[in-house]
């Protein structure tokens, strides 16, 4: 009977853990920032010099020249006091404290406590319970009480994803494990990190997709790809956007014009819950599904992708929020947004 109270305290506090992780999304008018929940309700209002979305919980702010970070009920939880104030990974945050003695890069708790003192040159998330860091010029990764997992010896390291991290060795990159170990020797000019078991790495002049033992197994053959996503991923091919599967057949034909958002310059991930913006010969933005077909007719100047089941879309004037039958949910009133996070 004790066990099954215990069991039910735990769901239940779990389901209330969940629950009081809201989305909100930062939005801008005025030249202030300020955060809604996806009722459109403003949890913080417009006070905001600089605004970020949140992530576990927590979301940093500027209000003057100093960041700070606010939880989802808008109250401050950690005071102004840093110049560069990164999101939360693994319950850790890289900041850059407001110290002309020492103003490197750092690691704080959610209490604002450096746990990891500053004093790296440069810093990136803990991702898998590891962090890349640089001291001086070269790179190495710590863990999350700060000491050395693999010392510092890479020209360059980035977060690991699947298990396998990307370096750089001589100019060349290749990726490594947990140990230290190169599983992929360094022979790509330029890689980026493994999703969904996949890595684009560049060959000559043209992309495609390694597994986890090096082999490449879609065809270096595309001008442009993207990370896979969902099981697909969007490449580039004879000038316009499609999207293969992991096998690399084409699901969507290369057909459209653009995809969705920053996609050509960052090639983040862009098919988001499993609906993926594209463009019209017009040049009008919609949402397609994973095989292809119009969902939500091409409509807009600009647009989002779907996060917490909402996008957001530019009229040509302002921003407001779309829910996945296209229909406005918030309406047409900011002049910047950012989209919705926990």
């Amino acid at each position: 009977m004790k066990k099954f109270f215990v069991l039910s305290f735990i769901v239940v506090f779990s389901v209330y853990l969940l629950q009081a992780q809201e989305c909100l999304a930062p939005v801008k008018s005025k030249k202030q920032w300020g955060f809604i929940n996806k009722s459109g309700t403003f949890v913080a209002q417009f006070q905001y010099a600089q605004a970020w979305q949140f992530s576990e919980g927590l979301a940093s702010v500027r209000t003057n020249k100093l960041y700070g970070y606010i939880n989802n009920k808008g109250e401050r939880v950690i005071p102004e006091g840093f110049i560069r104030a990164e999101k939360f990974s693994e319950g850790l945050a890289r900041v850059r404290p407001d110290d002309k003695k020492n103003d490197k890069w750092g690691y704080i708790d959610k209490t604002g406590h450096f746990v990891i003192p500053s004093q790296f040159k440069r810093a990136q998330n803990f991702s898998e319970g590891v962090a890349a860091v640089r001291t001086n010029v070269l790179w190495g990764y710590i863990d999350q009480y700060g000491k050395w997992l693999i010392k510092p010896k890479y020209e360059g390291a980035e977060p690991f994803h699947d298990g396998l991290a990307r370096v750089k060795v001589d100019e060349l990159v290749g990726f490594i494990n947990q140990n230290g170990e190169m599983v992929i020797e360094p022979q790509f000019d330029n890689a980026r990190d493994f999703s969904e078991g996949l890595a684009r790495v560049k060959v000559d002049e043209d992309w495609g997709f390694i597994d986890k033992t090096g082999a490449l197994v879609i065809p270096a053959t595309f001008k442009n790809v993207g990370d896979f996503s969902e099981g697909l991923a969007c490449v580039k091919s004879d000038g316009n956007w499609g999207y293969i599967n992991k096998q690399g057949e084409w699901i969507i034909e290369p057909t459209i014009q653009k995809v969705s958002g920053m996609a050509e310059w960052s090639n983040d991930r862009y098919a988001s819950e499993f609906m993926i913006a594209a463009t019209s010969p017009e040049k009008q933005w919609g949402f397609m599904n994973h095989f292809g077909k119009l969902i939500i007719p091409y409509q807009w100047v600009k647009v989002e992708p779907f996060h917490c089941g909402l996008a957001a879309v530019y009229n040509g004037n302002l921003w407001g929020f779309i829910d996945k039958t296209g229909k406005i949910v918030i309406p047409y009133q900011f002049d910047k947004i950012r989209s919705f996070s926990k």
